[in-house]
């Protein structure tokens, strides 16, 4: 671990801060490693902030105060899904639901394990489901044609009739008086609408 550098003042940049910052992310840059690793370096060795170091690097690109030796990379350019990206992620999605699975599931395996991409998915679908209403009722339907299995994510079922669920939990619904099982239900019914809809 390196000793933190002496720096007065924790506002403005000296330019002994600035050239050591430079340093590591030439030195991360050349190592194949993420930025990140450079703004900690620093972070450590000047007792600012990470993500207050990112900001000032970026702000520096921005701006063009970086020297020309120094990497300046930046993050890839938004990609839009395309129309028959979204129509095949939904149909996956419903289907796997349709079979028990969990979004978050269903994504992970889409995304064979690619966190960053996992998250893309399952954030289209999400807004899928809160801006394309139509899109999504016609893909029901066109599933159950199919004869496929799949959820109705509007749909507000009774969570106890449901096999997917775990044995205990059935057990544990059964052993409920009629009053507070009806309670329950209502609740997480709506919690699991809630959650859907976020």
């Amino acid at each position: 671990m390196s000793q933190s550098m002496a720096f007065a003042s924790r506002s403005g940049w000296k330019d002994e801060e600035r050239n050591h910052l430079w340093r590591e992310v030439e030195k991360t840059s050349a190592s194949g490693e993420p930025l990140r690793l450079a703004f900690d370096r620093v972070a450590e060795a000047t007792g600012r902030k990470s993500n207050s170091i990112r900001n000032f690097y970026y702000s520096a690109v921005k701006s063009g105060q970086v020297p020309g030796n120094v990497p300046t990379v930046r993050a890839l350019p938004f990609v839009p899904f395309e129309q028959e990206e979204a129509s095949s992620l939904l149909r996956a999605v419903l289907i796997a639901q349709g079979k028990g699975q969990s979004v978050r599931a269903c994504v992970q395996e889409l995304s064979c394990g690619d966190k960053g991409l996992a998250l893309r998915l399952q954030n289209k679908y999400r807004a899928i489901l809160r801006s394309h209403r139509k899109l999504v009722e016609e893909t029901i339907i066109q599933l159950k044609k199919e004869g496929l299995p799949c959820i109705d994510p509007y749909e507000k079922s009774d969570c106890a009739d449901n096999p997917q669920l775990p044995k205990t939990l059935n057990t544990l619904l059964a052993q409920m008086t009629p009053e507070t099982r009806t309670r329950f239900l209502d609740f997480s019914c709506r919690l699991a609408a809630f959650l859907v809809n976020k």
